[in-house]
């Protein structure tokens, strides 16, 4: 019981550690000062260029990737009936640590890196590569990027429920992966509750091939 809160503390720390932010106080920039004023590795990417902004994405992903990946696998080695509740919150801890950091004033970023870090933590990196096609597809339909990337974790889930199914590169059964992308939602979803108010725009090259104008 104490090494599974150990993992989900672990989890959590490591989450909390607002790298982009400190990456752009390094380069002399505020990043909350950029764009929409979240401190991620977008913003990072904005203002301090492509080099810095990779290696902040890069490290964001890590600190979810990393303990979600150990605390799982050793999880699923020493536990013959997992308890639903221990394994999303081992999964989810680096999400709630960035997107509710102490570190920033429980201000954090919108945690879609570590978001990315956690499902390719659990796995192998399948789960982000199933997401990459459909974030690319949205992006190509519609302007909006909070509803790309609601509409990407839809699409994402329901691909690894179907096509990964006794998937070897799973850490986790599917059967726990639902609770946990549903925790993982609610969170996108609180921090990215006023661009929600954002309808779908769909792109220019749309309207010309049906004819229609946009309201």
């Amino acid at each position: 019981m104490l090494t599974n809160l150990g993992f989900i503390v672990l989890g959590f720390i490591s989450g909390s550690i607002p790298i982009t932010y400190y990456l752009g106080k390094f380069a002399s920039i505020d990043i909350k000062n950029i764009g929409d004023g979240n401190p991620g590795a977008t913003n990072l990417w904005k203002s301090a260029g492509w080099k810095i902004g990779l290696i902040g994405f890069i490290l964001d992903v890590s600190k979810g990737a990393i303990p979600v990946y150990f605390g799982t696998k050793y999880y699923f080695s020493q536990v013959d009936n997992p308890n639903v509740a221990i394994i999303t919150l081992i999964v989810i801890a680096p999400v709630i640590g960035i997107a509710f950091s102490p570190l920033l004033g429980f201000k954090g970023s919108k945690a879609l890196s570590v978001t990315a870090g956690v499902w390719i933590g659990i796995s192998y990196g399948l789960a982000f590569l199933i997401m990459v096609p459909f974030m690319g597809l949205m992006q190509i339909i519609q302007k909006t990027h909070v509803w790309t990337i609601l509409i990407s974790m839809v699409g994402m889930i329901i691909c690894v429920c179907i096509v990964a199914h006794n998937s070897p590169l799973l850490i986790i059964p599917i059967k726990y992966l639902i609770p946990i992308w549903i925790l993982n939602m609610v969170i996108i979803i609180i921090k990215h509750w006023d661009a929600m108010k954002t309808r779908i725009i769909l792109r220019d090259w749309l309207y010309r091939i049906f004819k229609v104008l946009p309201s």
